[in-house]
């Protein structure tokens, strides 16, 4: 079913939040849903036993109580605590969020469970779910909800817990009355049948979540036949420019001078690169960036960064750096300058070489 969504002059108007000021945070949402994607895929397709093709749709935000009234019956709603890391406080209280699980989803969930293909689809009728079809759901939701948790602390140090499962929409409430919603739908293909589930979040959640500052020293491009072979103590040059470039998935992009604050590295911010520039959690396959540290920061204060703005990364000099490919940590080095004057890396600690490989054909 379709959900009504708001035109970004609409939303600009809800107290829950506008488009106008959280657009880095859609696409930031964007890519986590897409990493989502690569991850509960698999997922799925151990806990149904069958093979699953998992599609994320368009990010749409809504009023509250529409974007809940219009789901079809009978559904699943799973209200999942969102629990920030960071110690921030929350205006709201605990963040909340909401997955709802159509009939489509559910039934073709119990078909493929019981070693049926889903040639003959089930039929809701006015029927509630069976005791089944009700534990089914609740491990679904723990499969879906494991997932986005662990893809969302990837990059944003939250952590995700369901609550509960409700059948009626009334019983559940996951923002302010008149607050807006962001909502995900995501289409299941299980056989030959198909379903959804729909992630919702409330904008003013997203508004106050922090978003990781990457502080990278250098960015190489790596392959496998690389990856597989190297070793603790191997020294990799790097190419660096005098100011060290920071990122944001779904914010500004900047290039700062390095020094240090309160015993950390930290970063003067010497120009701010297209304010709303973004990149993607999963960057180009064989990307690897050594990393100076990180900062999380909500998405309003990154919109605040300016030319001669300090800010605090996580590390202290000395500390090994981290060494991520594509966003997954393979790696910690040490940075050495040789006698020739060559800036690099020398590896201090690895993962394994088939994990290495892993995540370079399979990111998550």
């Amino acid at each position: 079913m379709s959900l009504p969504h708001l035109s970004p002059d609409e939303t600009d108007a809800l107290p829950g939040g506008g488009v106008g000021d959280l657009r880095g945070a859609w696409d930031w949402l964007g890519a986590v849903n897409q990493r989502f994607v690569c991850q509960a895929g698999p997922a799925m397709a151990a806990f149904m036993r069958r093979a699953v093709n998992l599609r994320a749709g368009r990010i749409e935000v809504h009023p509250h109580d529409p974007s809940l009234r219009e789901v079809g019956s009978p559904a699943s709603f799973s209200p999942v605590s969102i629990r920030p890391l960071s110690g921030m406080a929350m205006s709201m209280g605990m963040g909340t969020g909401l997955v709802v699980c159509d009939a489509g989803l559910v039934f073709a969930s119990v078909e493929a469970l019981f070693g049926g293909t889903g040639k003959y689809p089930a039929s809701a009728g006015d029927r509630d779910f069976s005791a089944t079809e009700h534990r089914v759901i609740d491990r679904l939701v723990e499969v879906l909800v494991a997932d986005y948790s662990r893809v969302w602390q990837a990059v944003c140090p939250a952590e995700m817990a369901c609550l509960r499962s409700e059948r009626r929409p009334p019983a559940v409430g996951i923002a302010a009355p008149g607050d807006s919603v962001a909502s995900t739908v995501f289409t299941v293909e299980i056989g030959e049948s198909i379903g959804t589930f729909r992630i919702f979040l409330p904008c003013a959640l997203l508004a106050l979540l922090p978003l990781p500052l990457v502080a990278e020293l250098a960015r190489v491009t790596v392959t496998a036949e690389q990856l597989s072979a190297m070793r603790v103590g191997d020294f990799m040059a790097l190419e660096r420019d005098d100011l060290v470039r920071a990122r944001v998935v779904g914010g500004p992009v900047i290039e700062a001078n390095c020094g240090t604050s309160n015993g950390h590295h930290a970063l003067r911010v010497a120009r701010v690169l297209n304010g709303l520039a973004v990149d993607p959690v999963h960057d180009a396959t064989g990307l690897l960036a050594v990393e100076l540290g990180r900062a999380h920061l909500a998405h309003q204060d990154l919109s605040r960064l300016a030319p001669g703005s300090v800010v605090e990364l996580d590390t202290v000099p000395g500390q090994p750096m981290a060494m991520r490919l594509d966003g997954d940590l393979i790696a910690h080095g040490e940075a050495v300058l040789t006698a020739q004057a060559q800036f690099g890396v020398r590896l201090t600690d690895l993962v394994s070489p088939a994990e290495r490989v892993r995540h370079l054909t399979c990111p998550h």
